[in-house]
């Protein structure tokens, strides 16, 4: 098919054979005149041959158009020589290079990230020398694994989180989150190995200890701390203080509990508990609730043993009887400071010691008053002591004066003596109050003064410091006589 158009249109590459038909048209217009037609050969390809053109690219250099050479550099374990191109790659630990093979030859040697596999039981994640070994987040040391040798020469484990350097700006926790499988199996198993070992608080011994609670006030300095554990009669225990002498006091089972489900306080290392509770010491009960209705007490043995007991059972508790006012002694008499007295029915006894040996106070404002009565006659008194309300004109003995009272079988009372605080001494018959004080030494009211021992009188002294004694004659005439002054 003829094809119109210029020559370098012609798609050289497609078409098969290319042939060149010359027709001219000597007079014009279109009468041509065929000339003959020529294939084309080799020569017209070369206008093709320029879409082969080759560029130079990155190491590539073409000179002259049709030498192509390489400028290669070579990188990191790449060796070029000549046109080879080979690696120059060195084999680590563990590693082997065999021809264009890698491959590791400590597979089994190796923890991987990712986990192993072929693992046996020579296999184990550690070291073969005596270093530690840490293990960290963030570049810092949150536990490591070392071994402890104590002077008595045992080869310990250690494990520590965190370390006691940093343990006041990088404390560690411990979180075991377990579960209880009757069984089975539990959060947390401590076991303390005691075999073969030698019981005691001396260095080297056991007393059979599970882990220490203790506070730290400076680095790797315990301030105070506790030992759990389970004795050799396998009781449970919490000491105090470890197991040294701690200014000369051995620890002790501060709280312990034995095989037999005995609860024992306070108790030494040696010691189990005897009694469901077994305290050594002092016991001490606060705010206990009151109730009168009980009727029950603790007695305690010789021994120490403690049990409830009738109190009406106990010894002179019947002597004790409860009243509407309170209680009431009903047969016996009753010492207080030392044996009761078969002739009194109360009896106090005081020491060297005491300043008083009895002290009656009452914070009733009238007045404080002890009651002397005599069942058998009525006959009653009472030795009163005025309170700030004693104030009334016409009784009482007054505000803070001394009086003896004596009740009237009719009814009401007199008041015999009155001491006030100026130390008067009034003696009269009437009812005292304000109005009826004594005003001197001693005042006599409402009656006269009876001496009937005769030579007996009234003592003066004169103005020269002679003593006079006032007698009265036969026929009623008073007499001084001079004496000594007493």
């Amino acid at each position: 098919t003829a094809v119109s158009g210029t020559i370098p249109s012609i798609d050289w590459s497609t078409g098969g054979d290319k042939y060149l038909k010359v027709e001219i048209a000597p007079q014009g217009g279109t009468n041509y005149t065929i000339q003959g037609t020529t294939q084309l050969l080799s020569v017209p390809y070369a206008l093709y041959a320029e879409k082969t053109r080759l560029i130079g690219g990155n190491a590539i250099t073409i000179t002259n158009g049709n030498t192509i050479s390489a400028n290669y550099v070579a990188g990191n374990a790449i060796n070029i020589t000549a046109n080879t191109i080979s690696g120059n790659y060195q084999a680590g630990t563990g590693i082997s290079i065999t021809g264009s093979v890698i491959s590791s030859t400590a597979n089994l040697n190796s923890w991987l990230l990712t986990g192993n596999i072929g693992t046996t039981a020579a296999n184990f994640f550690g070291t073969t020398d005596n270093q530690r070994i840490n293990f960290r987040t963030n570049n810092i040391t949150r536990m490591y694994l070392d071994q402890s040798i104590p002077a008595f020469g045992a080869d310990l484990g250690h494990l520590s989180l965190s370390s006691e350097a940093d343990v006041a700006i990088r404390p560690s926790q411990l979180s075991i989150f377990g579960r209880d499988i009757a069984g089975a199996t539990m959060p947390a198993l401590f076991v303390s190995y005691v075999g073969g070992a030698t019981w005691g608080v001396a260095g080297g011994n056991t007393s059979g200890r599970f882990f220490r609670l203790s506070q730290m006030s400076t680095t790797f300095v315990q301030s105070h701390f506790y030992d759990v554990g389970m004795s050799q009669d396998s009781s449970f225990y919490i000491g105090d203080h470890g197991f040294q002498n701690v200014g000369g006091v051995l620890a002790k089972k501060m709280f312990t509990i034995s095989p037999q489900d005995m609860v024992g306080i306070n108790l030494d290392m040696s010691e189990k508990p005897t009694a469901v509770f077994h305290t050594k010491g002092s016991l001490r009960f606060q705010n206990i609730n009151t109730n009168n209705t009980y009727s029950r007490v603790l007695a305690m043995d010789a021994n120490g043993n403690v049990a409830s007991r009738d109190a009406s059972t106990l010894p002179g508790s019947s002597l004790w009887v409860p009243d509407a006012n309170g209680i009431h002694n009903s047969a016996g008499n009753v010492g207080v400071g030392g044996n009761s007295r078969t002739d009194a029915a109360f009896s106090v006894m005081g020491t060297s010691a005491m300043p008083w040996t009895v002290d009656i106070n009452s914070s009733y404002d009238w007045q404080t008053a002890v009651n002397v009565k005599n069942s058998t006659s009525n006959g009653w008194y009472q030795l009163v002591v005025g309170g700030t309300g004693n104030a009334i004109p016409t009784y009482g003995v007054g505000v803070g004066n001394f009086g003896i009272v004596r009740a009237l079988s009719a009814g009401g009372s007199t008041i015999p003596i009155i001491i006030n605080q100026n130390d008067f001494v009034g003696i009269s018959n009437n009812n005292g109050g304000t109005n009826f004080q004594p005003k001197s030494r001693l005042h006599i009211s409402n009656g006269d003064v009876y001496i009937d021992q005769i030579g007996s009188g009234v003592i003066m002294k004169s103005p020269n410091g002679q003593c006079w004694r006032m007698t009265v004659s036969d026929a009623g005439i008073p007499v001084f006589t001079a004496i000594p002054c007493p």
